[in-house]
């Protein structure tokens, strides 16, 4: 949070998929305001608009001229903040810009053996040590079935087949093969 004295402010909501550009509008302002100071910040500054003159400390951020947005090109998970944007020397914003970043998920942990059959085989891991905002809902296990020697001859292709198992929200699972 930014500051526990604002926490009755509204709050306007961003997702943004990593790698894609992300526009953040600074409530309350747009192409007619006067705006004679800006400041876009999270835990520190972001953005500024001072004596005419846009600052900014990030070579990925942008402060859009017309209606003083924050444009940043391209998103990273560590984006992931809640934004404000304070116009004209106001000690508090319209709303608070909370920017939700999310990315590809860590890859989970090792599969380990715990048992197997001569069918089955059960396997567990760790879960992704950093969801980076997208929460792993499943897991595919892609399997190479050797069967039989005399099955192999008789295949026309010289790779195994993969099957895909979707295991929703596992933590350990059993993958029987056919």
């Amino acid at each position: 949070m930014l500051d526990p004295d604002i926490e009755s402010i509204p709050m306007v909501r961003y997702t943004a998929v990593a790698g894609r550009n992300v526009t953040l509008n600074c409530p309350g302002v747009n192409e007619h305001s006067l705006v004679d100071a800006l400041v876009w910040k999270t835990s520190q500054t972001v953005a500024e608009f001072v004596n005419g003159l846009p600052i900014v400390r990030n070579p990925r951020v942008t402060l859009l001229p017309d209606n003083f947005s924050l444009h940043i090109r391209p998103t990273v998970a560590s984006d992931t903040a809640e934004y404000s944007c304070l116009v004209n020397d106001r000690h508090s914003p319209e709303a608070i810009v909370d920017l939700l970043v999310q990315d590809v998920p860590d890859p989970p942990g090792r599969p380990l053996v715990v048992s197997f059959t001569s069918r089955s085989v059960h396997l567990s891991w760790a879960h992704s040590q950093d969801s980076r905002n997208a929460p792993v809902s499943y897991f595919i296990i892609e399997t190479s079935a050797f069967r039989h020697l005399q099955v192999q001859r008789e295949s026309t292709s010289k790779f195994p087949k993969l099957t895909r198992f979707p295991i929703w929200n596992a933590i350990a699972s059993t993958v029987i093969i056919p």
